[in-house]
């Protein structure tokens, strides 16, 4: 899974919201002039009881195209940011722990993009069994990599960080030596109180506001770790959106809030999608269809 997200397009379209500014140049006053004549007769224009009513899209389309030409832009449009989520580069089985021959021409591809993203955000599954030897081997492919070069990362761990060779159930043990900060180091750890460190937190970039989540977080070896969002994340993130003033929210999962093909056994999972869905932000996670 492999896509690009450019903030600043999704900010170009709130100018449709009406949220704009008067750019410092070409004929400010006189544009600021133009602009506020308009907006007074908005009302009165898009009003089913005016004799004629101008329809909402075809007047926004005129002021995008006056916008253009008299040099107004969106609010916070100066902050707008690119970044990248990759997820799922496993290598599908215990001798092949990272798919390089795909992973690789990602990277080079992430690498080469100008200008270079603002992030690179993983969303779990980077080697097919955690442990350290194999996390290692995959920050040298990703973290590394873009530290090189100057840009940032972040890490959403995914259940096969949890697996460790050969017993594969202690997923307390792989999630502890996954917090040993190879990876999400570079942030601060501002999480739910708790043991979080490195798997839960969040950070602003420009006109955004990133989360990142632990959806298979263990609390003990020998079993199972069903997926989805904790109580104590819940109401983390619940808190951190109830005060948000960001222009874009982002939350970043391995594995959705909801997935109608494979629900979750874990009671807590409903409710991540209330606190998202109920305040319209993004859910970037691995996979809609499987964990």
């Amino acid at each position: 899974m492999f896509f690009i997200i450019k903030s600043g397009t999704l900010v170009f379209i709130s100018c449709f919201s009406w949220t704009i500014v008067i750019s410092a140049c070409k004929k400010t006053n006189l544009y600021r002039s133009m602009f506020n004549m308009i907006f007074s007769l908005v009302p009165q224009m898009t009003s089913i009881k005016s004799r004629c009513p101008i329809p909402v899209l075809l007047l926004r389309t005129f002021l995008l195209v006056l916008a253009i030409i008299g040099g107004v832009i969106p609010v916070q449009a100066d902050q707008s940011q690119s970044f990248v989520f990759v997820a799922d580069p496993q290598g599908g089985n215990i001798n092949n722990i990272v798919n390089t021959s795909v992973f690789n021409p990602i990277m080079d591809t992430i690498l080469a993009l100008n200008p270079a993203p603002k992030v690179v955000i993983l969303g779990g599954d980077a080697t097919y069994t955690g442990g350290t030897d194999n996390l290692n081997t995959f920050k040298t492919l990703f973290t590394d990599r873009l530290t090189a070069v100057g840009i940032p990362s972040a890490f959403a761990i995914g259940n096969h960080e949890l697996q460790i060779a050969p017993n594969f159930n202690t997923p307390l043990t792989g999630q502890q030596l996954f917090q040993q900060a190879l990876f999400n180091s570079h942030w601060t750890q501002n999480g739910p109180s708790g043991d979080y460190n490195n798997l839960a937190f969040s950070f602003h970039l420009g006109n955004s506001l990133f989360i990142i989540a632990d959806s298979y977080y263990a609390t003990a070896n020998g079993e199972n770790v069903p997926f989805g969002i904790n109580t104590a994340q819940q109401n983390w993130i619940k808190g951190l959106l109830g005060n948000n003033t960001a222009a874009h929210s982002f939350v970043f999962t391995h594995v959705p809030a909801y997935s109608p093909s494979i629900p979750s056994a874990n009671p807590d999972n409903p409710g991540i999608w209330h606190h998202i869905g109920q305040r319209r932000q993004y859910q970037c996670l691995d996979s809609v269809y499987r964990p």
